[in-house]
């Protein structure tokens, strides 16, 4: 079983590949807000490297705006969540 990292997106498949191309199987890790800032900052840590070549960092940006995507739609999905809470605790004292 192969584990890589899909650049684009920051996220870890694992599966075997069939013909060095496909994945036959695709488990997508899903990774917490906490996990994806630590990701952020050995992301930002490894652009900072003095010896890091274009195409390495240009991968690791990739990579990196994907992982704050990601942590933007979480954000989102809270604040989502405490609105709604906060519209229903309001209706109750209404």
């Amino acid at each position: 079983m192969n584990k890589e990292l899909d650049t684009d997106s920051g996220i870890h498949f694992e599966g075997s590949r069939a013909g060095g191309m496909d994945l036959e199987k695709q488990e997508e890790r899903t990774y917490s807000l906490e996990e994806n800032f630590a990701r952020l900052e050995d992301t930002i840590g490894n652009l900072e490297r003095e010896d890091i070549s274009l195409e390495e960092a240009f991968a690791a940006y990739s990579s990196g705006m994907a992982i704050l995507k990601q942590c933007n739609d979480q954000i989102d999905r809270v604040e989502k969540q405490v609105l709604k809470l906060s519209e229903e605790g309001m209706e109750h004292f209404a």
